[in-house]
């Protein structure tokens, strides 16, 4: 069997879906500093304002709700001699090292304007890379419980991505080299090596599944949003991801922050992290197996409750209690592997409604909608999270912290994050497309398909 009948098939190989995972190790190595070093490297290392710095990274998200709704459409469209969704990612693999490297080693003077440039600079080419990479992993299979294997892959190569990037700081703080300034640079060094050296084998030697349809120029920016909006089945899923992520992007941005001015354990941080994602990596097989015995929707509320929940105990804690802090935050990131494991399923499953209506394909569209949402509802979490203590007073950088500093980073650390992510369970829950009704919806399809192949 050929690379590309093997991986067009339902029957993937473990060999097939490695190699199509092994890119998420790299993307995992420059996400996972984003989220849990940046908001504190730029307003307690750098000196900037927490306000601003959350306010900067914000306001580059709008940008995104344009750039990967046309990508996704325009990787759609695509028909080219190596396929639809491979030139996006080979274009996107130097313009990300350059955006990953002029963030996380900038020079010592640098202001807002240089953030706010260089983050829109690193959402593109994230977006160029992750949006067609997600479509093409969702077209590699049809069936229910194969989705799920395949982001199963990604989710294992992701966690072991974070892990490796978490190593670095530890490597380096043994060598000496101690500090985020220090863990950002070999970070960006690590992901400049990583990203071409993983992702060029899987463009070179698996080839795309091609379309079954013509390609169409008639769908603009705004017709884009109106098909996605008619989609109720996504409508719902995007919904619960701005609450979930919302809530989610509150705590990784205050992470740093709090376990030094909370708890004061900020040597602690390190040890959090490799935690968090050796309880994520355990927990992958349960929710994938939980998944087909109760459905993907069903597993999504229950891994909600179970972040959300586990989060409002962090309320209460305070100067010497670190390590039972580090234990509720790996205890709570049990439930963050499914969120990885099940969306992008879940997603695919949502498109199929739409490839039904509508007689064609259009998964990048789709896939450059949730990370609109994702994104959306993480620019949200930050700006929520940086501002509401800052009101009251709270800045990082200061000597001496206010009480009424040091409760309002509480509220919105450990009360209205969790509350979010504890919301998002009722939208998982009513996503309307359980196994049955996918199955149906294949069925269709091909009955379609096949009907239109014989005229």
């Amino acid at each position: 069997m050929s690379a590309q009948d093997q991986i067009a098939s339902d029957d993937l190989s473990r060999k097939w879906l490695l190699l199509f995972a092994l890119p998420t190790v790299a993307n995992a190595v420059q996400l996972m500093p984003v989220t849990v070093y940046i908001t504190g490297f730029y307003s307690d290392d750098m000196g900037l304002p927490l306000a601003l710095v959350g306010l900067a990274i914000s306001l580059t998200r709008l940008s995104d709700i344009f750039t990967d709704i046309l990508l996704g459409l325009f990787s759609d469209q695509l028909r080219t001699r190596w396929g639809r969704r491979k030139p996006l990612i080979a274009i996107g693999i130097p313009v990300a090292i350059l955006g990953v490297w002029m963030l996380f080693v900038p020079p010592n003077d640098v202001g807002v304007f240089y953030l706010f440039f260089w983050i829109i600079v690193f959402n593109l080419s994230t977006s160029l890379i992750e949006v067609p990479y997600a479509a093409w992993g969702a077209e590699l299979s049809r069936d229910y419980d194969g989705r799920t294997r395949v982001t199963g892959f990604r989710s294992v190569a992701q966690v072991v991505g974070n892990m490796l990037a978490l190593s670095i700081p530890l490597v380096m703080q043994q060598a000496g080299y101690d500090g985020p300034r220090n863990a950002l640079y070999g970070i960006a060094v690590a992901y400049a090596v990583l990203l071409p050296l993983l992702a060029l084998p899987l463009l070179i030697a698996v080839r795309e599944r091609p379309p079954r349809d013509a390609p169409t120029l008639s769908l603009n920016w705004r017709a884009s949003m109106l098909v996605i909006w008619h989609n109720s089945a996504f409508r719902m899923l995007a919904f619960g991801l701005l609450l979930f992520f919302g809530g989610k992007a509150i705590s990784s941005a205050l992470n740093l922050i709090v376990i030094r001015s909370i708890v004061g354990a900020g040597e602690l941080f390190p040890l959090m992290l490799v935690l968090e994602n050796v309880f994520q990596l355990v927990a992958v097989p349960v929710w994938m197996w939980l998944s087909r015995r109760i459905g993907k929707h069903a597993t999504m509320g229950v891994a909600a409750l179970w972040s959300g929940l586990f989060s409002l105990p962090l309320f209460f804690l305070g100067q010497g209690d670190g390590h039972v802090f580090v234990a509720i935050i790996a205890i709570r990131a049990i439930a963050l592997s499914s969120f990885a494991v099940l969306i992008p399923s879940m997603t695919a499953d949502a498109v199929d409604v739409d490839t039904l209506e509508a007689g064609r394909e259009r998964t990048g569209l789709f896939f450059g909608a949730l990370n609109v949402a994702i994104k959306a509802a993480a620019a949200i979490g930050i700006l929520l999270g940086t501002s509401l203590p800052a009101i009251w007073g709270f800045q990082p950088s200061d000597a001496q912290h206010s009480q009424e500093g040091l409760l309002a980073l509480r509220l919105v650390y450990a009360v209205l994050g969790p509350v979010l992510v504890v919301a998002s369970a009722w939208a998982f829950w009513r996503f309307p497309i359980d196994r049955v009704r996918q199955l149906e919806l294949r069925s269709a399809i091909d009955a379609r398909l096949a009907t239109s192949d014989t005229q």
